[in-house]
């Protein structure tokens, strides 16, 4: 029995993130990382398609959900990578475009599809690139700092396109270097034992809590669409 083909459905205002693998992965490794993207996709309501080849395309009703999205998918993978072995590392392009799609017995078609291909295609492992569609759209609603690349000429689609990086480390590097601060900031006490300064040694000590209960609060934040 012939296969029934369906007629393209179109969906006008979508983001699809393409996370392409660098390299080849296998049996745990392979495991680990459809485990991580089928969940990290239902926590941030896109719409995962599992593709045969090196890549996966994902799609989601909002620009902020996708670039969450690949910031969870890019620290998951970071925790993990620290524990095992060069050769089974597993590293991702990820490339991000906004527009309409077509969906046509359940694959994605369509410019902006093509599109989020060849940015993955250009952007360096363990990384994020978005076009400015996708920049336009969330640079007031996320935390993370966007940094522009300029022009970049696309291969299949033979297109030119404005292209972001998602600095997605800054937020957790700024957290980790304000929390270390701490003990040496009071390990460089005053000898001067008197009441004063053991007030402002205490005052300082809990300036440098709050800022980092602010700045790990932000971050759930950022996860939890709260922005």
């Amino acid at each position: 029995m012939s296969e029934v083909n369906t007629a393209p459905i179109l969906i006008p205002n979508c983001s699809v993130l393409v996370c392409k693998i660098s390299g080849e992965i296998k049996d745990e490794s392979l495991q680990f990382l459809i485990a991580t993207l089928k969940s990290r996709v239902e926590k941030h309501n896109g719409n995962l398609q599992l593709n045969e080849s090196n890549k996966y395309l994902v799609y989601f009703n909002e620009a902020a959900s996708s670039v969450n999205c690949a910031i969870n998918i890019q620290e998951t993978l970071l925790s993990y990578n620290l524990n095992i072995k060069s050769d089974k590392q597993i590293n991702l392009q990820i490339g991000i475009h906004y527009g309409e799609i077509f969906i046509s017995n359940n694959i994605l078609q369509g410019e902006v599809v093509d599109i989020a291909d060849d940015i993955s295609t250009i952007t360096p492992i363990k990384n994020i690139y978005v076009s400015k569609e996708v920049f336009n759209r969330t640079r007031i609603r996320l935390l993370v700092t966007m940094k522009p690349l300029g022009l970049k000429e696309l291969t299949s689609t033979k297109i030119s396109k404005e292209v972001y990086k998602v600095d997605w480390e800054t937020i957790e590097i700024n957290l980790s270097k304000s929390l270390g601060r701490i003990p040496n900031e009071l390990s460089h006490k005053s000898k001067d034992n008197s009441p004063y300064e053991a007030k402002k040694e205490t005052n300082k000590f809990m300036l440098f809590l709050i800022l980092g209960l602010i700045i790990a609060t932000l971050l759930y934040m950022r996860y939890q669409r709260w922005i």
